[in-house]
């Protein structure tokens, strides 16, 4: 493409500022319709993840909908995955910012967003071996919900990512009263 010609012949620092504007411009009318093959070679251009992060967000802020343009991020197979939690950090501050700026309705269905998206976060620091942090928010998740087990798939790969699976059998063996039932089991009087 274009960004390849410019980035193969050492032009792309004296072009970046109008390359930018452009992008900026499309963005600004068009949203995400077709942009993933411009922000994709710009964003291997800058040749640098933290950097191409910062300016691809940036990018997102100019769009009609943002939110729309980030989450398509969340699944981009050209960012390295080990990069994309500060997409995932921009998404959970608008999704928390909708809950904030809507009521009734609106706002039931904005914080279901949210959860269901917080669940995405978490589920993304387990897949990045980021256990203790998603066993925190996963704590914190819990705590604002009104469902205490809406976490519980996460909270039990969390715990075996952690080892602390062996730890609830062992004393659940040790102690039988304590151990839950199994379905058609019966119970001692």
């Amino acid at each position: 493409g274009v960004m390849d010609h410019v980035s193969n012949r050492d032009r792309f620092p004296g072009c970046r500022e109008n390359i930018y504007s452009v992008l900026r411009a499309y963005v600004r009318k068009n949203g995400n319709w077709r942009n993933t093959s411009l922000m994709q070679d710009d964003y291997r251009v800058l040749g640098d993840d933290h950097d191409g992060i910062a300016w691809l967000l940036d990018l997102a802020s100019v769009a009609p909908s943002p939110e729309t343009v980030i989450a398509e991020f969340t699944t981009a197979k050209w960012i390295p995955t080990t990069q994309k939690e500060p997409i995932y950090q921009r998404l959970l501050q608008i999704k928390q910012q909708a809950v904030a700026d809507s009521e009734g309705e609106a706002r039931l269905a904005a914080l279901e967003d949210y959860r269901s998206f917080r669940r995405q976060w978490i589920n993304y620091l387990i897949d990045a071996g980021q256990f203790q942090r998603a066993g925190a928010e996963i704590d914190a998740a819990s705590a604002e919900g009104p469902d205490k087990l809406a976490f519980a798939v996460e909270r039990l790969r969390v715990d075996d990512a952690l080892h602390r699976l062996d730890a609830t059998r062992q004393s659940s063996s040790a102690y039988p009263a304590n151990a839950p039932s199994r379905p058609g089991s019966r119970q001692p009087p």
